[in-house]
Formats: structure tokens, C-alpha cells, sequence
């Protein structure tokens, strides 16, 4: 780590953007991607791979807000995506994607146990962490994922009762 961020070489990502230029946008849609966000993602891997898009974890702060701003304006590419992107594909670890579905439901559930949260409300909770909402952001996924795996393994269990 330096400067706050992660190096996206701890980090590998793949698919790289030459590789999906140079596969393109059907082997996108062949994975499974709509056409939508294979559009997008040929769209971002392009910008990124001839250089009108820099994304890397060294950028100075204004400069990291107009590339993400310039990544947003590709379309199909919105302020979760770009929210997630900077976060996990770039080590941006100051930014919290406010836009979660899940991460306002849990931090809702935890904060105020009778609602979601709203994107201004999760953006408020999220400051007490501050430059660090990647971090939080991170924990929440991980208690979230936690909550998931045990209430399937709760419905298994369940379900071999059933059949005893």
C-alpha cells in the first residue's frame, strides 16, 4: 500500500482491457454479460487501454475525481459502477458506493433496525469512517456475506430435518 491506496498490481485484474478489446464485445456477451454492460465494459477497457483513461491508484485526488467522473460519462457505466470500480478495481479506498442496495439495507438494519438506508443517509453514516469508507465498505460485504452463508446453511439443515 502507498499513499492510502493499494497498487493494482496487488490486485490482478482479469480480464485485462486488451484482452477484451481484442476479444470484444460478443465473447462479452457470451459469458453471460447483457448487452448493456458488455457495451460498457468494452467501452471503459478501450478508454483505458489507449490511454484517454487513467484510472491508476497514483492519481492525485482531483485527478482521480474527473477520471471516475470521465468513466461515469461512458454509457451504461453509472455512480454504483464507477463507485465499485474505483474502489475494487483501483484501491480508491476513500470511496463508499452510498448507491448499495445491500450495504443500505445492512447499515439500516444496524443503524436505524426498521429501514434502508438512503444514499445521503448511508454517504452520512459511511463519514465516520472517513478517508476509510472503502474499508467499512468492505467489512459490511464481508458480514453480509456471513449473514448469507448462514442462513443457507440454516435452510440446509432444515431441509435434511424435513427428510429425516
Amino acid at each position: 500500500m502507498t499513499g492510502g491506496k493499494f497498487q493494482v498490481s496487488s490486485f490482478p485484474l482479469s480480464p485485462n482491457p486488451s484482452w477484451v478489446t481484442t476479444q470484444g464485445i460478443d465473447v462479452l456477451r457470451a459469458a453471460g454479460l447483457s448487452q448493456t454492460k458488455a457495451r460498457a465494459i468494452y467501452g471503459a477497457a478501450d478508454a483505458i487501454q489507449y490511454g484517454t483513461l487513467d484510472l491508476s491508484p497514483t492519481l492525485s485526488p482531483a485527478d482521480a475525481a474527473a477520471a471516475l467522473a470521465q468513466l461515469e460519462a461512458i454509457p451504461g457505466i453509472g455512480p454504483w459502477t464507477t463507485a465499485i470500480g474505483a474502489l475494487r478495481g483501483f484501491g480508491h479506498l476513500e470511496v463508499l458506493p452510498d448507491g448499495d442496495s445491500g450495504l443500505q439495507s445492512f447499515v439500516g438494519r444496524h443503524a436505524t433496525p426498521t429501514r434502508r438506508l438512503t444514499h445521503d443517509e448511508l454517504r452520512a453514516w459511511g463519514e465516520r469512517w472517513t478517508p476509510y469508507g472503502g474499508w467499512a465498505t468492505y467489512f459490511w460485504w464481508l458480514q453480509l456475506q456471513a449473514e448469507a452463508l448462514a442462513r443457507r446453511a440454516v435452510a440446509a439443515l432444515d431441509e435434511g430435518r424435513s427428510h429425516a
